[in-house]
């Protein structure tokens, strides 16, 4: 544990501040994931709607349409366009979250999105069905799966530029031509684990493994850079 937390003080000097202040949200609910875009502050509630803010917080607005009583699992903001994916569901606002459309024409009937990328006029949505890509802000989906194999379920998803890492069932996938074709990138990695967190800081790439108990669990985080290959893992 020592060693990551020396890993985050080094990579994050800037975060660490010396005094909290409080929003103007005052509210008990548990929030289960945050997410921030320069002045757009985006809660995801643990039991379901999400919570806005434009302003840096100051001001806050919770959804509670009917419709939107959904935990999400991955926030994406591009300009005025909130998309928001989930377990059998893709929203998108283009007013800054006053009104919601599903938007799922192309993908399965059922989709579950765990993460979602924007590059240029390109969105990126991982899924369970792989990956999937618009052109047009949601309207229409493209399957992009060339080179994963038969296992196809996306759990996160980054990008570095034009460059574009996934983690599914099989490792760790690198695309160099927006989507058009995955190459595997597992030189390091123990098989037949999930790996399930990916994060990149700069040139450095974290990925975490998921604690698997059909193969006894490994727990660690393996790191690499990208103009590097091999990956070193790092107990926690």
């Amino acid at each position: 544990m020592k060693k990551i937390i020396v890993l985050v003080l080094i990579l994050f000097p800037k975060l660490i501040l010396s005094q909290w202040e409080p929003t103007s949200w005052d509210s008990d609910m548990v929030l289960q994931n945050i997410y921030i875009n320069e002045n757009i502050i985006i809660y995801a509630k643990s039991y379901g709607g999400i919570v806005i803010s434009i302003d840096k917080g100051k001001t806050w607005k919770t959804i509670d349409e009917s419709n939107m009583d959904i935990v999400p699992n991955t926030i994406l903001v591009k300009g005025n366009n909130i998309f928001i994916g989930g377990f059998g569901f893709l929203y998108v606002s283009t007013d800054l979250g006053e009104t919601w459309q599903s938007k799922i024409n192309g993908m399965q009937s059922f989709p579950i999105v765990n993460s979602l990328v924007n590059i240029g006029n390109k969105i990126f949505a991982g899924s369970a069905g792989g990956v999937f890509i618009s052109t047009d802000n949601g309207e229409n989906w493209t399957v992009k799966n060339n080179g994963f194999g038969k296992y196809l379920t996306v759990f996160k998803m980054i990008n570095s530029g034009d460059k574009l890492l996934v983690s599914n069932q099989s490792g760790i996938f690198l695309s160099t031509d927006l989507g058009e074709s995955w190459i595997q990138k597992n030189k390091g990695l123990p098989e037949y684990y999930t790996y399930d967190k990916l994060s990149l800081v700069d040139s450095l790439i974290l990925i975490g493994s998921n604690v698997d108990i059909y193969n006894g669990g490994i727990n660690k985080i393996f790191i690499t850079t990208e103009d590097k290959q091999t990956l070193t893992a790092t107990e926690v």
